[in-house]
C-alpha cells in the first residue's frame, strides 16, 4: 500500500507540471484574440464624416485655399423629431467631427439628418443648415458643409 500512494503521488506530481509547461506553452505561442468591445454588424463600426469649411467664394465646393472651421457644433437626430435623442459633436481643428453609426437606429442612417447649430463668427449659415442623410453612405460619402462669409468677412 505504501508503494501505490507514492506512486499516486508522482503520477500527479508529473501530471501537473505537464499542465503547466502545457499552459505555458500555449498562452506564448499563440497570439491573444482580441475581444470585441461593440459586437454588432459591419454597418455599427462606421461613421458619418462631416468636414465643415468657410465657403469664401461661396461656390458650395472646398477649395484648398478655403478654411475648414473648428468648433462648429452639428448634431445627428432624426429627421421627424430633430429636437430629441440627437447626438452632438463639434467639429476639431480640421474642421472635422465623426459620427459613429452604432449610435443610430438599426447603425443606418436612414431617417437622419445632420444639424448645424453654432454660428462661427465672421460666417453665417447658408439658407438651409441640414443635410438629410437618407441616402449616405458612410463608406463612400462625406457630409461637406460651406459657411459663407458675412459681409465683414467677404473681398467685395
Amino acid at each position: 500500500m505504501k508503494w501505490q500512494g507514492k506512486t499516486n503521488k508522482q503520477t500527479w506530481t508529473v501530471l501537473s507540471l505537464a499542465a503547466l509547461v502545457w499552459l505555458a506553452t500555449a498562452c506564448t505561442a499563440a497570439e491573444p484574440t482580441p475581444i470585441r468591445t461593440d459586437p454588432g454588424p459591419a454597418e455599427c463600426e462606421q461613421r458619418v464624416l462631416v468636414i465643415v469649411w468657410g465657403d469664401l467664394n461661396e461656390d458650395g465646393v472646398p477649395d484648398p485655399d478655403e478654411p475648414t472651421l473648428e468648433n462648429v457644433q452639428v448634431m445627428v437626430t432624426t429627421q421627424g423629431n430633430p429636437t430629441e435623442n440627437g447626438i452632438q459633436l463639434e467639429t476639431n481643428e480640421e474642421g472635422r467631427a465623426n459620427f459613429p453609426t452604432r449610435e443610430l437606429e438599426n447603425c443606418q442612417t436612414t431617417g437622419y439628418q445632420a444639424l448645424f447649430l453654432r454660428q462661427v463668427a465672421g460666417y453665417e449659415f447658408p439658407a438651409q443648415p441640414v443635410v438629410d442623410l437618407d441616402d449616405f453612405d458612410p463608406l463612400r460619402d462625406t457630409v461637406y458643409f460651406g459657411l459663407l462669409p458675412t459681409n465683414d468677412n467677404s473681398d467685395g
